[in-house]
């Protein structure tokens, strides 16, 4: 209650002419109170902190300091949000000289000032309107006319999209990578309409019965070709008439030609020491034979080549023949075609010769070829290596990319064998043993080998080598030098369990152990 000023019930008569006295140790209430007699008396009240004179409280209690305004609580930016601050009066001035002006809201969609701000009712139609995210199509395959095409669809058909410079307005441009514009394809397809007219008015004029042909007296009917189903006899009299397969027959059967046929299995069994049984068995039908007579083998069981019939025969490549009682024959004994037999026949007699054909294995068939190492001590020292650094090393042995290339391919082809001449003499001759050699058909090389020498001092070496190329890319090469595992002292290699390592009391110092759990 706001006691200020406001007169207490029943006070007491006006201290005029009384002695002025000053109270300090009476709460409020007890002041209120004593003060109804004692206006005379100034009453500073102990709980409330009050003053009470003449009946009158003079001063409002202590306020409530919780609910005052505090320095701290000002804010002197526009970036806090809490809600239970005051901004400063700078922070006020501020967004008042920055507002924006009613003049600067537009309330149209068709203003492009891009310095104005929309109305409100402008947002509400936009909001109203606008495109629903399940729409937005996100392929060019839909041919939905209700949905939109979404941004990424319209970058990939921009960016791929035809430039006007690309688009070619000719029919006699060749370049299958160009776009033809819409005016020639146009003209094209007027050409196209016009030759369509022109079929359909000829098929109209093309006859469809001899009766219909006129002036030309060469049209094709039956009466001047041979049909398939022809039964009719018909003999050539000009050089480009055809023949039919009976005239070609007769013609045939009539002629001096022959075809002898012998059991091939009989003829190709005869030796020089044939009896005159097992000749005549085998040219049972010679008295068949003329002059210019085709002799025919029967009764090949094996596959067939180029002098064997689909039906199982050989036919003779050379025959002479003077008389039944004298011939000669000539034919392959097989279908490799690998060995010529000839026999001679003379009054039941025969003399075999048989000739083998098959290539001769040429005295430089087994092929060696070697490589110069300027500097030996390339072939002796490990080495890991890559990229660039590979090349480097394949200079220094093979003397370039190329040459190691073609060593691989010579191999592949032709199995050639290679050697190092380390320190460019035939005198220091190393053998690349167990080698391997791979070419993928377009630019990966690789080649693997072993090789054996000896150092004084040290004994025998060996290392293997690995080395990868790819011409087309020098980052993929790689190659290794390394030891073949050696020992001076390490004589067999053997495989025991846990239990049996440790129930071994005596171990063996030339022997490896392998534990396999």
């Amino acid at each position: 209650m706001d006691m200020n000023n406001e007169l207490i019930d029943e006070r007491a008569a006006s201290p005029v002419g009384q002695p002025f006295r000053v109270c300090a140790s009476k709460t409020e209430a007890e002041a209120l109170e004593l003060t109804k007699t004692n206006p005379n008396i100034l009453y500073f009240s102990s709980d409330t902190n009050t003053i009470i004179f003449n009946g009158v409280m003079r001063t409002n209690p202590t306020p409530d300091l919780s609910s005052v305004l505090k320095k701290t609580d000002i804010i002197d930016n526009t970036s806090t949000n809490d809600n239970t601050k005051v901004l400063s009066a700078k922070q006020g001035k501020l967004l008042n000289d920055t507002k924006l002006n009613k003049t600067d809201v537009i309330g149209n969609l068709t203003n492009t000032d891009d310095t104005k701000a929309l109305a409100a009712s402008q947002g509400k139609i936009l909001n109203d309107n606008k495109i629903d995210k399940t729409t937005i199509e996100n392929t060019v395959n839909s041919s939905d006319v209700n949905k939109v095409l979404s941004a990424a669809m319209g970058k990939f058909l921009n960016d791929n999209k035809v430039a006007k410079s690309e688009i070619v307005d000719d029919t006699s441009t060749d370049d299958a990578t160009k776009p033809l514009s819409a005016r020639q394809g146009k003209s094209l397809q007027d050409e196209i309409t016009v030759l369509e007219n022109n079929i359909q008015d000829l098929q109209t004029t093309i006859p469809t019965k001899t009766s219909q042909l006129t002036n030309d007296s060469n049209y094709v009917t039956t009466n001047n070709v041979l049909t398939k189903t022809n039964t009719t006899v018909y003999n050539p009299t000009d050089n480009y008439h055809p023949a039919t397969k009976k005239y070609v027959d007769d013609k045939l059967n009539g002629s001096s030609i022959s075809i002898v046929e012998f059991d091939y299995n009989l003829v190709n069994a005869l030796t020089n020491t044939s009896t005159t049984e097992e000749v005549n068995a085998a040219f049972a039908n010679r008295s068949q034979l003329k002059t210019n007579s085709i002799v025919k083998l029967i009764g090949i069981n094996d596959s067939s080549d180029a002098f064997d019939g689909s039906n199982g025969y050989r036919l003779c490549h050379k025959v002479s023949v003077n008389s039944p009682d004298s011939f000669i024959i000539e034919y392959f004994s097989d279908n490799n075609n690998n060995e010529v037999v000839e026999i001679v026949f003379a009054t039941d007699n025969v003399e075999v010769n048989r000739m083998s054909i098959a290539p001769a294995i040429p005295n430089d068939i087994l092929k060696f070829k070697y490589i110069d190492v300027t500097d030996g001590s390339f072939l002796t020292i490990n080495r890991r290596v890559s990229g660039n650094d590979t090349v480097e090393y394949i200079n220094k042995i093979f003397g370039s990319i190329d040459n190691l290339s073609r060593i691989i391919m010579d191999m592949c082809e032709n199995h050639t064998k290679y050697y190092f001449h380390a320190y460019n003499t035939k005198y220091n001759n190393i053998e690349l043993a167990n080698t391997y050699a791979y070419y993928n058909g377009q630019e990966k090389y690789n080649l693997q080998f072993n090789i054996s020498y000896y150092i004084n001092n040290n004994g025998p070496v060996s290392k293997r080598f690995g080395i990868l190329i790819d011409t087309s890319d020098v980052a993929v090469n790689r190659l290794y030098i390394e030891d073949i595992l050696v020992s001076d002292n390490l004589q067999r290699v053997v495989k025991r369990t846990a239990s049996e390592y440790e129930s071994t009391t005596s171990k063996d110092a030339s022997t490896m152990y392998g534990v396999t759990e």
